[in-house]
């Protein structure tokens, strides 16, 4: 497995990397304008994350945007922020030996994510020179490609360096922050057992449902944790007000799902 690098504040490979950054340097001398990466690869927990943000099996009246099957139910989206592949599907998480892009450029106008227009028309005819298939095409998604290969080896010399997140220097100390958290309350044993992924610096509590402590910790271990966290039904309700409120003092949007319109799980 490749070690991932970051461009845009997205995860890549080395070799996508490469690709876009050649395509990249080859965009900008046609139109004077860069290309970035809005979305990259997602690891599976993420993917659910965004999932369960976005879809519920109990809509309760709310605004449907479109309805997906997954697990063997019937999942309404009820957020306006755009269709999400069911988890373990999405071209985003690594399928085999390519994964997914969303892309758009720093023009003035909605240039690459858009289609019809001269610098979209440009990518999707280029696109194959770079390792990228226009496969958004295919579901309105003008902005979204495949990328190809995307363990291949970076050639000798060629097209920009990979460069990975900062590590910490050797020898300092630092103080452990933590964006990211899964917790559950256990109040009364199996019968009001509810948890949550808190992400404090995007500004989202994102609950699970009822399931088993067994799976709340596999969520955490998705997330590089040991395991979940158990608390009180008091505290858990605190931590979901403090992360509205940072959001709101962020000016971020608060993803605010209520508990009773995520499914049981691992039951």
């Amino acid at each position: 497995m490749s070690t991932y690098v970051y461009r845009d504040g997205q995860r890549l490979t080395p070799y996508m990397l490469y690709q876009i950054n050649r395509l990249d340097a080859d965009f900008y001398k046609e139109f004077g304008v860069h290309i970035k990466v809005r979305s990259a690869i997602r690891l599976a927990s993420e993917q659910l994350k965004i999932w369960y943000e976005r879809y519920t099996l109990t809509p309760n009246g709310r605004k449907v945007y479109d309805t997906r099957w997954w697990q063997g139910k019937l999942w309404y989206r009820i957020s306006p922020a755009g269709t999400v592949a069911q988890p373990g599907s999405s071209n985003h998480e690594i399928q085999g030996t390519k994964a997914a892009v969303d892309l758009y450029d720093t023009g003035s106008d909605p240039g690459v994510t858009r289609a019809g227009n001269r610098r979209s028309n440009w990518l999707r005819a280029n696109a194959h020179r770079y390792g990228l298939v226009p496969s958004g095409y295919g579901f309105g998604e003008p902005w979204h490609y495949d990328v190809l290969n995307i363990f291949a080896a970076v050639p000798s010399g060629g097209g920009g360096t990979p460069v990975p997140k900062p590590t910490p220097k050797p020898n300092k100390k630092r103080r452990k922050t933590m964006s990211v958290g899964v917790i559950y309350t256990d109040d009364k044993a199996d019968k009001n057992r509810s948890g949550a992924i808190v992400d404090f610096e995007a500004g989202t509590f994102s609950p699970f449902g009822w399931f088993t402590v067994a799976y709340a910790n596999g969520v955490a271990v998705g997330f590089g944790l040991e395991a979940a966290a158990k608390v009180t039904r008091g505290h858990y309700d605190a931590i979901k007000r403090d992360v509205a409120a940072k959001a709101a003092r962020d000016g971020k949007i608060f993803v605010d799902i209520n508990d009773e319109d995520v499914p049981n799980i691992g039951e």
